[in-house]
């Protein structure tokens, strides 16, 4: 019997596939590029068409076309396998293993979920054309009507009657309450259906494939006491710390321009892209995880964090340089002055080239943050700064860096090198 992948090997050319996401020059019997898992120089990734194989032999990735898509989209196998079925439009023999049931279950979970949110999705940014309050608020915060469309930013109007509405327009999609609910979307309280969005200014989250999976929900309303966000529940189909917001919208131009400016908020990643800088995603109300990192890492050679000048962004950049070590990235900090986040900075005219000229290396910003005021620490105080830079600095794979490094922190505390 053959197997599920199997057969979609047999269906595709490797070739053709991996040819998407890397320019390919034939060399004999072998094609080469530029790997798109680390950053290099040298051509080192080798495709074989003879074979259906791919590797690089500079980070020694390699496998079938299977597994090159499920690494260069950051998703499973499985996952990998439904793409390759739909881009190419392959239709599965009952010959085919029980796998192909299988998936086709999954697949169906999946299309359901997915169909499910983006039409909430839709819905929600009709409502949003219809709110006068909502509409108000979105153009105080300078969110042009093109990134209201280009972002799908949405409302969801509060009380019985607006979700009796959107429950009677999901029936018109064949989508039943019981769906709205398994998303999480919906809950049926004790009297009627109600949902934690309510009256909020709603962001779809899409994943890399631009699927939409998840909400990002903000009050705008002076009286409402609730958090000022809340995000979709996690499911198999959304997990935050896998995913950034906007990250489909900006994969081409991080493909082109090498880097991405990294941001904590929705609206700053819509203010920065309004703003002529496209290549820009936001965490989803989560510090960064390595999986964001490795996820921009296949894309982009420099990422540019451009957290709140606070202390919360301060200390959120200063977990990032612990983190970022084992990434093939090149991390740099911008901070804005006046403690100010991107989109308040930009929408006052803050003249953000400047500061992005004035970007720090993440390494040199997070030893400089540390021995801030060293002279004025306790015993105590300093011999733990010096042990986490000496940690961080001993982590650095870059021996000439660590030397530059460990020559700038002994000056910033006036320790003799």
């Amino acid at each position: 019997i053959v197997s599920l992948f199997s057969y979609l090997k047999s269906q595709v050319s490797i070739l053709d596939v991996v040819g998407r996401y890397v320019t390919l020059r034939p060399a004999g019997t072998y094609h080469k590029g530029s790997c798109p898992f680390h950053k290099e120089t040298d051509a080192s990734f080798t495709v074989s068409p003879d074979k259906q194989i791919f590797y690089c032999f500079g980070c020694q990735a390699g496998g079938d076309v299977i597994a090159f898509l499920s690494k260069v989209e950051n998703c499973n196998q499985w996952d990998a396998a439904q793409l390759l079925i739909s881009q190419y439009n392959i239709a599965i023999p009952a010959s085919v293993s029980k796998e192909a049931a299988v998936m086709a279950e999954q697949a169906r979970d999946r299309k359901s979920y997915f169909a499910v949110c983006s039409f909430v999705a839709q819905w929600a940014h009709e409502q949003l054309r219809l709110d006068a309050r909502a509409k108000a608020y979105v153009a105080a915060r300078a969110i042009s009507n093109e990134s209201v469309m280009r972002y799908q930013i949405g409302y969801l109007p509060g009380g019985s009657a607006a979700m009796t509405q959107l429950v009677k327009a999901a029936a018109k999609e064949n989508i039943l309450a019981k769906d709205l609910i398994a998303t999480g979307f919906l809950f049926d309280s004790t009297t009627s259906l109600r949902s934690p969005f309510e009256y909020r200014i709603l962001f779809p989250i899409t994943d890399a494939l631009g699927r939409h999976c998840a909400f990002g929900g903000r009050i705008f309303i002076e009286s409402d006491t609730r958090a000022k966000y809340y995000n979709s529940r996690e499911s198999e189909f959304f997990q935050k710390g896998k995913l950034l917001f906007g990250f489909d919208l900006a994969k081409k131009s991080m493909q082109e321009k090498k880097h991405v400016f990294l941001v904590e908020g929705y609206v700053d990643c819509v203010a920065m892209a309004q703003h002529g800088y496209p290549a820009t995603v936001a965490t989803l109300g989560t510090a960064c995880t390595l999986d964001h990192l490795q996820q921009l890492s296949r894309f982009v050679e420099v990422v540019y964090v451009v957290y709140d000048g606070d202390a919360a962004g301060r200390k959120a950049m200063l977990r990032m340089a612990q983190l970022c070590w084992p990434v093939n990235l090149e991390l740099r900090v911008v901070v804005l002055e006046g403690k100010e986040d991107p989109a308040s900075f930009l929408s006052k005219g803050g003249d953000f080239a400047l500061a992005l000229d004035r970007a720090q290396d993440i390494f040199s910003f997070y030893v400089r943050s540390l021995v801030a005021q060293f002279e004025e620490k306790t015993l105590a105080q300093k011999m733990h700064a010096v042990d986490d830079i000496v940690d961080l600095i001993g982590k650095i794979p870059d021996m000439v860096k660590q030397e530059f490094l460990l020559q700038d922190a002994s000056r910033a505390m006036r320790l003799p090198i």
